[in-house]
């Protein structure tokens, strides 16, 4: 599984692992599992101090370890392991969540779409772990999107989703790498962005499925953290991006619905709630209330508790 490091075609994946040991191993063992993939693998320990490079050693032993001093973030942790990648010689890299779960051939396929479209970013379908939820990313199932050529499995993309995303290495050269501002949450869709704007597309192959358990690392998909780091990051990808500012007032939005009753029932909220919302002392609220104030104050990074 280990290519040379010379190869016109060398592949790293980097998988990013912030605690949660047994996601982490689960997700190797689903890489291990495809032993005719052309990848060399790199964990990026984020400063969990936790067992992980312990039981690797025992168990998968061909994977490389990066231990960071410290929690870098998604952005910063990934940026480290592209690096490594990029100092070994990688021609494309693989960015995936620990909480993932991989299908024999997925790398390949991937690689082979990536050479096609090169360059390019491209990432598969992704379905829910677990299988009652339905699929995360499918765009075959969502009006408005259709193949690029009749017949195939590739879609074009107005965003870039980093849960396994797969990037040459010459578009790290052209447009740089994560901004690390960002630290969690639109990291990937500021990159896609600016990735854009040189001309370079975002795809997806639904012809290759992952599953994604999602925001392991935040202890859940709707937490008080998640909420702040989406809407200082929506105010500062609008503002780097000269994207319309009304994303921050979606993800307000989408904040309160998710955490409230009326949520629950499907009812789409008033905005005189949502602002009734965010002056309350929900956790959720304190929360968004925090990010429009770091964001104000150029307070990037990790959240800082005050």
């Amino acid at each position: 599984m280990t290519p040379e490091d010379n190869s016109s075609d060398a592949l790293v994946v980097i998988v990013l692992h912030y605690r949660g040991v047994d996601d982490t191993m689960a997700c190797l063992a689903s890489i291990f599992e495809d032993r005719a993939a052309p990848v060399r693998v790199l964990l990026v320990d984020n400063g969990s101090g936790d067992d992980i490079a312990a039981r690797l050693q025992a168990r998968f032993a061909d994977v490389a370890v990066l231990t960071l001093p410290e929690n870098r973030g998604w952005a910063g942790g990934n940026n480290e392991g592209i690096a490594w990648a990029m100092q070994r010689g990688a021609a494309f890299v693989c960015l995936l969540n620990n909480d993932t779960l991989i299908a024999p051939g997925s790398f390949t396929a991937l690689l082979r779409r990536s050479r096609e479209a090169h360059p390019c970013l491209v990432q598969p379908a992704i379905d829910y772990l677990d299988p009652a939820e339905g699929a995360q990313i499918d765009p075959a199932q969502w009006s408005g999107y259709a193949p690029l050529r009749a017949g195939d499995s590739v879609y074009a993309l107005d965003f870039a989703y980093g849960a396994c995303l797969m990037i040459p290495v010459s578009v790290f050269r052209m447009i740089g790498v994560f901004d690390e501002r960002f630290f969690l949450q639109l990291e990937e869709t500021d990159f896609y962005y600016r990735a854009r704007r040189r001309g370079i597309p975002s795809l997806c192959d639904v012809g290759v499925r992952i599953r994604h358990a999602e925001s392991r690392s935040f202890g859940g998909r709707v937490t008080p953290d998640k909420t702040y780091y989406l809407v200082r990051n929506s105010l500062l990808l609008a503002a780097r991006n000269a994207v319309r500012p009304g994303i921050a007032i979606g993800v307000l939005r989408r904040a309160y619905w998710g955490v409230s009753a009326r949520g629950a029932l499907g009812e789409k909220p008033a905005a005189w709630r949502v602002l009734v919302w965010l002056l309350s002392g929900h956790d959720h609220a304190c929360a968004a209330r925090d990010g429009i104030r770091d964001f104000v104050f150029r307070r990037f990074g990790a959240r800082r508790r005050w």
